[in-house]
């Protein structure tokens, strides 16, 4: 089970960056987004432990 939400998690990021990249947001929104994706996740994985 664990693999398959790491697996949409994946593609939810992905699809998320290309929709950056569409908008041209600046490199340092792109760093900021994507810890807060990172760190909403890795508390995710932390609780369910």
């Amino acid at each position: 089970m664990k693999g398959i939400m790491q697996k949409v998690y994946k593609e939810k990021i992905l699809s998320y960056k290309k929709n950056l990249n569409k908008n041209k947001i600046t490199q340092h929104e792109k760093m900021y987004y994507s810890s807060i994706l990172f760190n909403r996740q890795f508390l995710q994985d932390i609780s369910r432990t």
